[in-house]
């Protein structure tokens, strides 16, 4: 996994695709294609499941400049990414990201779901069929 700054990108690269994480400089509101170093419609098996993980992805800068507290910890100017955020009948597909200045990732979330059920009234969590979902946080830094 290796990570770098293109012009007034933050690029990580997993698994040979590289994302682009961060646009320089955060701007409320400001959006970006994460995946525009690839086809967004590729297939990525999950626990022997098939699924289009990346489609559609619009990231966005949502707020800048908040205190965060995770884990007992006090993190300030924390920036909250939206790299995704789109829900259909049969997908879902929501993530949120917190960088805090000069530590980087404290936060995340992945939902990546998918059903045949037509059911608006259950929650994703009971009527997803394939998917995860993903949360992470800081335990500690530096």
């Amino acid at each position: 996994m290796a990570t770098y700054f293109v012009d007034n990108s933050f690029i990580k690269v997993e698994n040979n695709l590289r994302f682009i994480k961060l646009i320089f400089p955060l701007i409320p509101k400001k959006t970006w294609n994460p995946h525009a170093n690839f086809d967004d419609n590729i297939n990525v098996t999950v626990a022997g499941e098939t699924l289009k993980l990346f489609k559609d992805w619009t990231s966005s800068i949502e707020t800048i400049e908040e205190e965060r507290m995770i884990n007992g910890l006090l993190f300030k100017n924390v920036a909250t990414i939206l790299p995704v955020s789109n829900e259909n009948l049969i997908e879902y597909r929501y993530s949120i990201e917190q960088y805090a200045e000069n530590i980087g990732l404290i936060y995340r979330e992945l939902w990546v779901l998918d059903t045949q059920i037509i059911d608006p009234t259950l929650p994703w969590e009971q009527k997803a069929e394939k998917g995860f979902i993903l949360k992470q946080q800081v335990i500690a830094h530096n």
